[in-house]
């Protein structure tokens, strides 16, 4: 026997009203339950008897009708809380659950309907639509400090387990620990096989070209940055090319936004720069090999630190990947200036994983709240809900119970694909203030994620 086979109510805080088909009236018919996948979801099919008195029969399918109709409300009303899912737990199975969608409970015989209850018996079909896959009904939660603002990494591998498939990321916290934070990107990497945690910031300077020179500088990633000076001319040709990525060089395979921290030397300079991607057998030279993809151009006019967003690439961008793929890959990036007499200052990029990625901007979330929360962050939270919608809202810190503090914006959210990797993945971070990037600015990040399976959880 099953250990549950059931509906229940859950409305975000704690199961409520359950209908549990190993006690209520309603029981399954052994052979007749069908489960068919379609478009990413699974559609459940089961014939339902009851033998009882015809009073009994009607509440107990009034029971199991109202129980559904919640499911219908909450997928329909974004302002319903409270969610409908299906239990099923096998024999010493551990609980997973899947969020239900949809459904019908028709009589087999609607003709003999009366007939049948006046025997004191009835036949149900029900059909319903659940998610695509089960997940555990406790989230795991893993958190992290003092995490960098430029490319931090932090590998989530031993905090928390995957399932059989991606798992949910329910909540994402992010409060800054230095100043306010207006922008960030989060990616979580797969560990794929052969690869490890990386280093997810590279400096520019690696190999330069024409009118190129090295700059010490405190405020940049390794206390120097390179500086174009178009000593050579104007026209966006290529001025950096990165081939180290060392013996780890098998940890960098995936998909990646490549940001760029740079600037220019003053006001009025626009300069124009495209990233690409080539190989190239040996040698040292920065030579422009034909590039395997192109960025999009961007302009850079402000005359401090900022990311810019290159595009985004795979590292290698083509099959049969190993370590030796990556050995001879570059990353290039052309420089130009279209206005004013200024130089260009490019200091590091940094490699978001583009696989979980999620980018969200217009925070001004500060790293103290105000009035009698003066002490405490201010926090951003961004969720998935069990339906896969996504949600972020910023709060000013104080955070009374049940609820994760007082709301005072939104801002922008893009996600592209949200969510855990079933093999375990590494998050990296980065973020900037209003206007500039500081490469001393931290954060502290916290997650609670449900793992998900497809058939038995293990």
């Amino acid at each position: 026997m099953p250990d549950s086979l059931r509906f229940e109510i859950f409305d975000d805080a704690s199961v409520g009203t359950t209908y549990d088909f190993l006690t209520a009236g309603l029981k399954p018919i052994i052979g007749t339950w069908r489960i068919q996948k379609l478009a990413g979801r699974m559609m459940h099919t089961v014939l339902l008897a009851i033998r009882d008195t015809a009073t009994n029969i009607r509440t107990d399918v009034n029971d199991l009708e109202d129980l559904l109709d919640q499911a219908s409300l909450h997928i329909n009303d974004a302002l319903e809380k409270r969610s409908v899912w299906y239990r099923a737990q096998t024999d010493s199975e551990s609980a997973k659950r899947s969020l239900v969608y949809d459904f019908e409970l028709v009589p087999v015989d609607s003709a003999a309907f009366e007939v049948y209850l006046t025997h004191e018996a009835a036949q149900y079909a029900l059909s319903f639509t659940t998610d695509g896959s089960s997940e555990e009904d406790t989230a795991q939660t893993a958190s992290t400090s003092a995490l960098s603002c430029l490319g931090g990494v932090w590998n989530l591998s031993g905090s928390i387990s995957g399932g059989r498939v991606n798992g949910r990321i329910d909540k994402l916290l992010v409060e800054p620990q230095s100043s306010t934070v207006n922008k960030m990107w989060i990616g979580v990497r797969p560990l794929r096989e052969l690869s490890g945690s990386f280093t997810a910031a590279y400096d520019t300077t690696a190999l330069t070209g024409t009118g190129v020179t090295t700059t010490a500088d405190a405020n940049s990633r390794s206390g120097s940055y390179s500086n174009v000076s178009f000593s050579g001319g104007e026209d966006m040709i290529l001025r950096f090319s990165n081939r180290d990525f060392g013996s780890g060089s098998q940890n960098y395979i995936g998909r990646f936004l490549i940001l760029l921290r740079c600037r220019v030397s003053s006001s009025g300079t626009i300069c124009n720069i495209r990233a690409s991607t080539s190989l190239q057998v040996s040698g040292s030279d920065p030579t422009y090999n034909d590039p395997l993809n192109l960025g999009s151009t961007q302009y850079v006019s402000s005359t401090s630190f900022q990311f810019v967003e290159l595009g985004e690439f795979e590292f290698p961008p083509y099959r049969g990947h190993s370590r030796q793929t990556m050995v001879n890959m570059r990353i290039n990036l052309e420089v130009g200036r279209i206005a004013g007499s200024g130089n260009f200052h490019a200091d590091c990029y940094v490699l978001i994983p583009a696989d979980h990625m999620v980018t969200w901007s217009g925070l001004n979330v500060a790293n103290t709240g105000g009035g009698a929360f003066s002490t405490d962050p201010m926090q951003a939270y961004f969720y998935t809900f069990p339906d896969n919608t996504i949600e972020g809202f910023l709060s000013d810190g104080f955070a009374p119970s049940p609820f994760d503090g007082n709301p005072f914006g939104l801002g922008t959210v893009t996600a592209k694909d949200w969510a855990y990797p079933f093999d375990g993945g590494v998050l990296v971070f980065a973020s900037q203030r209003e206007g500039i990037q500081n490469i001393s600015d931290t954060v502290d990040v916290s997650l609670e994620v449900f793992r998900k399976w497809t058939t038995y959880r293990v």
